[in-house]
């Protein structure tokens, strides 16, 4: 069984300035055979709930992982757009709250809470979320706490079916452990992050609850190892030294060194793994079946999902649809075979 796939819709005002143009890359990943694309809070004149709206009369089974951070938008009113939005699209909504610490810029909506406090009150949000979206038969809602006061929440609400609730790791393990269905987790070690999984699940454990973790993680696939390497080696010339990773140069074991000094793998934080700017995702970088090898050897870690992205978006979701995604069903169902007989 292939792992739950969604596509990071690019922030590029550049190339996508249209309606049209979002169209046409939520249709490609239904097209490519993903499951889903994410509607970040960073997409530029694009405000996630609306552009999901206009995409699901678009689309026929694509689910749309909204980000939407709790800074800008009070608990009930959420409740109401999500449900609204959940009965337009036919239950295809994901909801992602975002670590407010974590690239979203609060201070422009008038938020300057520390961050003490802010995890305080992402708790009260997220309380409230839970009784008026998964438990309703606590409705009507009254709530009182620091940050929120409500009464009478959730007159409006309808049966209608909960979207999953995605959460940060970079989050309070508390928060996470108690609320999250799905967790997204960056990877930077792998040791590192089957840890960060294993602490994680053994609280959620405590409390009776099984957590599922997404893995950001762009994708460079091109026909040889050579090629996708030489694209990254000229997407590093692209990057202005300041914006670059700061880390020691390593030998380059791959493709012979074509300038000293400027090894593209000296950006490598696991073979095959690529980042050169701390504020982007990891790249996996290599012909088509290395990449699909590559997510499958997440997966063996504990990660159940991939939030993927590329540079090229259109094109990247057509080729990962057409090259990778069959290779890493051929692996999954290979996996699953010596599971069951392991």
């Amino acid at each position: 069984m292939l792992p739950d796939l969604t596509w990071q819709l690019p922030a590029d005002e550049r190339q996508y300035k249209s309606l049209q143009d979002w169209i046409q890359l939520a249709q490609a990943a239904e097209y490519a055979g993903l499951h889903a694309v994410h509607l970040s809070a960073g997409l530029p004149g694009a405000e996630p709930l609306v552009l999901a709206s206009a995409l699901c009369g678009q689309t026929s089974r694509l689910a749309f992982l909204t980000s939407i951070p709790p800074d800008v938008i009070q608990p009930a009113a959420l409740v109401n757009a999500i449900q609204s939005l959940q009965s337009i699209s036919k239950g295809r909504v994901r909801l992602h709250l975002p670590d407010a610490d974590q690239g979203v810029a609060r201070r422009r909506f008038g938020d300057w809470l520390n961050r003490d406090q802010r995890l305080e009150r992402i708790g009260e949000y997220l309380n409230i979320l839970r009784q008026l979206l998964w438990q309703p038969e606590s409705l009507p809602l009254r709530f009182s706490g620091r940050y929120f006061q409500l009464e009478n929440a959730g007159h409006a609400c309808r049966p209608v079916a909960p979207p999953e609730c995605y959460l940060d790791a970079s989050q309070s393990p508390a928060l996470v452990a108690t609320y999250a269905d799905v967790v997204i987790v960056e990877l930077v070690d792998t040791r590192a992050l089957a840890q960060d999984m294993h602490r994680l699940r053994a609280l959620a454990a405590g409390q009776g609850r099984r957590l599922r973790f997404a893995c950001r993680i762009d994708v460079l696939a091109r026909a040889s190892a050579a090629l996708a390497w030489e694209e990254a080696e000229a997407r590093l010339e692209r990057i202005p030294p300041g914006r670059r990773r700061q880390l020691q140069p390593v030998s380059c074991t791959r493709l012979p060194c074509r300038q000293p000094g400027n090894d593209v793998h000296r950006y490598d934080i696991h073979p095959d793994i690529w980042q050169p700017c701390t504020e982007q995702p990891p790249v996996i970088v290599g012909d088509y079946q290395r990449v699909a090898a590559r997510l499958n050897g997440l997966r063996e870690l504990g990660v159940d999902s991939f939030i993927l992205g590329a540079e090229d978006a259109l094109g990247d979701i057509l080729l990962f649809g057409e090259e990778v995604l069959p290779r890493l069903g051929e692996l999954s169902v290979y996996r699953e075979g010596e599971s069951r007989h392991a």
